[in-house]
């Protein structure tokens, strides 16, 4: 085992630096865009060595966030402004696609969640029809949570997925209503997964951060705050919105705590996933068997004959 400690160590080393390079930037308050490069992209490859081969990159970051960051609520958790912005906008382009009634067309990946929530609710897949689920859905959020910045304060802006279809599925009571309330928690619950903390730490800061180049953030809160904010949004096509975001003492925080707690579980199982067995024993893999953790092995497949 202490073999195993002082190797665990050595392979930890490289993310520890990673560290100290974020604190010096958070302490000067500078290189914000820099921040969430390292930090996600870190986060990110702890989770890749992590999973079972694979395994989607999407699930595997936010379910080992969700595991190790100690804060598994929270990360569980949904903004609910976040879902009224997505309502609100495919709101405004459900012209374009229910371009006729029973047909409808998606744009990009972004539609899909959108896709769900109109054929599962079970709704005449016609314009109005579907222009008045998702206002009705919306009144019901507004109603009950903090959905934009112009409502009270007392009202919460976030709330665990099964709140708020419970919320959303009485808005939905009564014959009059059109829709079942089995239908319409079905039918949301692909929108409110893709709204969780977790998912938004992965689509909204990750990608953007490693793939588009800059994640447009308020800067002055992310260096001020210390945990999750929600940043006021408004838009000429529709109405005001707010995004969670997330500063950089929480990021840096998660960062630390994610590394803490799964150096915990690697030195308490004695056994490391087969991606950073080999990191760690690039000279003699074969050598260390007994650490390896062969159940995230690749099970393999009969690829011939089909």
């Amino acid at each position: 085992m202490k073999s195993l400690n002082k190797t665990l160590n050595q392979f930890f080393h490289q993310y520890w630096s990673t560290q100290e390079i974020v604190d010096g930037w958070v302490q000067a308050k500078t290189h914000p865009q820099e921040i969430l490069i390292l930090l996600c992209s870190r986060i990110d490859a702890l989770a890749s060595g992590a999973a079972r081969e694979g395994e989607a990159s999407t699930r595997a970051f936010t379910s080992f966030v969700t595991t190790y960051s100690g804060r598994s609520e929270l990360f569980d958790s949904v903004s609910v402004g976040n879902v009224f912005y997505e309502l609100d906008y495919h709101l405004w382009l459900l012209p374009g696609m229910l371009e006729k009634a029973g047909r409808i067309r998606i744009f990009s990946q972004l539609n899909e969640s959108i896709l769900k929530l109109l054929v599962d609710s079970e709704i005449a897949l016609t314009l109005e029809e579907a222009q008045h689920l998702i206002k009705r859905i919306q009144r019901t959020l507004r109603k009950q949570f903090r959905v934009a910045p112009n409502q009270p304060k007392k009202k919460k802006p976030l709330a665990t997925a099964s709140k708020i279809k419970q919320v959303v599925a009485d808005g939905f009571s009564g014959k009059r209503s059109g829709v079942s309330e089995s239908a319409v928690r079905k039918a949301i619950d692909s929108l409110l997964g893709s709204k969780t903390l977790a998912r938004i730490l992965y689509q909204r800061f990750r990608c953007e951060a490693i793939h588009g180049g800059r994640v447009a953030i308020d800067e002055s809160r992310f260096f001020a705050e210390t945990e999750p904010y929600w940043k006021p949004m408004y838009s000429k096509f529709y109405g005001p919105f707010q995004f969670v975001e997330f500063p950089a003492q929480f990021l840096t925080s998660l960062f630390s705590d994610c590394i803490r707690n799964y150096r915990k579980r690697l030195e308490n199982t004695g056994k490391v996933p087969p991606q950073i067995h080999f990191e760690m024993f690039p000279d003699s893999p074969l050598g260390h068997l007994n650490v390896l953790d062969t159940t995230l092995l690749a099970q393999g497949r009969v690829a011939f004959p089909k």
